[in-house]
């Protein structure tokens, strides 16, 4: 009984352990970092709302809410991006505890589906936290969410792998030059000779 007993407190101790360890991991995956291009994913309201041939339209940015944050000071910057067909800029004011702030929000008034206008809830922004190259954006004390996704690691995966003569020899990466239509070059050897590389720049 007593050897029971101490097994029991031994797997308890390891639980708890176990238990810290990972609310730490989760805390240190935790970023602020706003900056950057990003594309909703989905929203939570009621339900967990996320985009289908019914509530967009393709043929306007791929039916696609997309945002960028640009930074003006460590605190502050301007929020624009569009939605589906409309554009719309304002500001954001940020801290290092993850609350936010969206304020002077304008848009265009062309007519959009329902994937659009529920971008409106940002207006509500009160926190927000990146992982994983998520942005999660609460509101009403965290009952709602959007969740947006790194738009530049999205193109970046598409990629196929490639040798880049533009990044010093690169290879064996996915590399952002293929899509934005610049030179790649796939041949490894021409990669090891920069004269062969000017010489079929020419």
């Amino acid at each position: 009984m007593k050897n029971l007993s101490y097994l029991q407190r031994i797997a308890f101790i390891a639980i708890v352990a176990f238990c810290i360890n990972a609310c730490d991991k989760d805390e240190i995956d935790v970023k602020y970092d706003i900056i950057g291009d990003w594309k909703v994913v989905s929203y939570k309201t009621s339900t967990v709302i996320t985009k289908t041939e019914e509530n967009t339209w393709s043929q306007f940015n791929n039916g696609d809410v997309t945002v960028s944050f640009t930074e003006s000071d460590l605190t502050s910057g301007n929020i624009s991006g569009i939605k589906v067909t409309n554009s719309f800029f304002g500001d954001y004011t940020i801290d290092n505890k993850g609350a936010i702030t969206i304020s002077n929000l304008i848009q265009t008034e062309i007519n959009e589906p329902e994937w659009g206008k529920l971008f409106d809830s940002i207006r509500n922004a009160e926190s927000y936290e990146v992982r994983d190259n998520r942005l999660i954006i609460y509101y009403n004390q965290k009952k709602n969410t959007l969740l947006l996704r790194n738009l530049m690691n999205e193109i970046c995966k598409s990629q196929p792998l490639t040798n880049c003569k533009l990044h010093c020899g690169c290879s064996g990466v996915r590399c952002l030059c293929s899509f934005l239509d610049r030179h790649v070059l796939s041949d490894t050897d021409a990669l090891r000779n920069p004269q062969r590389q000017l010489a079929s720049d020419r």
